[in-house]
């Protein structure tokens, strides 16, 4: 009975650090995701931090919804790299809103959801999100594109995505010709309920921008905004680091140490930019 005892605890210490180690790749894996996606928007000037706020919100939203962990995985790789098919794009073209595109350029346009499927296809662990680029720009009522699928034929995290996605290209200028404000841009997805957005994802999103509201307001009593000089090893990241650019430097929760400390206050002389870090602890 000892034997068995000790024989079943060493089992579960090794089951233990075999979790503790799936767990550190899958962040690895997604923080290897996020710093490619940042790359891919390194030319989209108002675009930088797009894709990571848009996986952030859709994430949320799927949360909301009680999507599987498996569907909740395939749609942050699918949010962060949902404009990867933008690539061989002219600078012009993407930077240019696309209510404002002419007839040419939205045919050059609208292809970039199949080819950032293609992108993608060939590895394994991205053939789920791959799936869900492609349709991300489908509609409720079937007038999106590539395929015209509508209703429930289009993938539930896809149609969360597309949510995300416009919600915040509707607050940075790359859907319409004017930047909107997040109540604006609210009340424009409300206005496509059932039309070109699944109801139940918009009431989904209604839930969790609500949520999000009521904790930015106490969000200056939960962390701290502070220069690289004044952080110390141990804070914990309360945001994704980014330049203004976009360009991540490090993800959220990340434990800051000494020497990324003095990485930080590096960038910061040879950039000569100060960079605004917050931090919980």
């Amino acid at each position: 009975e000892e034997k068995v005892k000790a024989r079943t605890e060493e089992i579960r210490q090794t089951m233990g650090f075999l979790e503790l180690s799936h767990e550190k790749l899958k962040k690895s894996f997604i923080t290897s995701v996020k710093m490619f996606s940042n790359l891919m928007e390194m030319r989209e000037g108002t675009m930088g931090g797009h894709s990571r706020r848009v996986a952030e919100l859709a994430r949320s939203i799927a949360v909301h919804m009680n999507l599987k962990d498996s569907e909740i995985n395939d749609l942050m790789v699918a949010a962060l790299l949902h404009d990867i098919g933008k690539i061989g794009l002219p600078d012009s073209l993407i930077r240019k809103p696309f209510s404002m595109l002419t007839s040419e350029e939205r045919a050059e346009y609208i292809k970039h959801p199949v080819k950032g499927q293609m992108a993608l296809m060939e590895l394994d662990q991205f053939k789920g999100a791959a799936e869900l680029i492609r349709v991300h720009h489908e509609r409720f009522d079937g007038k999106g594109y590539p395929d015209g699928l509508s209703g429930m034929a289009v993938p539930l995290a896809a149609r969360i995505l597309a949510v995300a996605n416009e919600y915040d290209a509707l607050q940075n200028g790359s859907l319409t010709a004017k930047p909107m404000k997040a109540a604006e841009a609210k009340q424009y997805l409300l206005e496509g309920r059932g039309t070109r957005y699944d109801p139940l994802v918009i009431d989904a999103f209604l839930g969790v921008v609500t949520e999000l509201e009521k904790f930015t307001v106490n969000r200056e009593e939960e962390e701290m905004a502070l220069r690289s000089n004044r952080i110390k090893s141990g804070m914990v990241l309360s945001r994704d680091l980014h330049t203004a650019d976009g360009i991540m430097l490090l993800s959220k929760g990340y434990v800051l140490n000494e020497a990324v400390i003095e990485q930080l206050q590096s960038y910061e002389r040879s950039e000569s930019k100060m960079l605004t870090i917050y931090v919980r602890g």
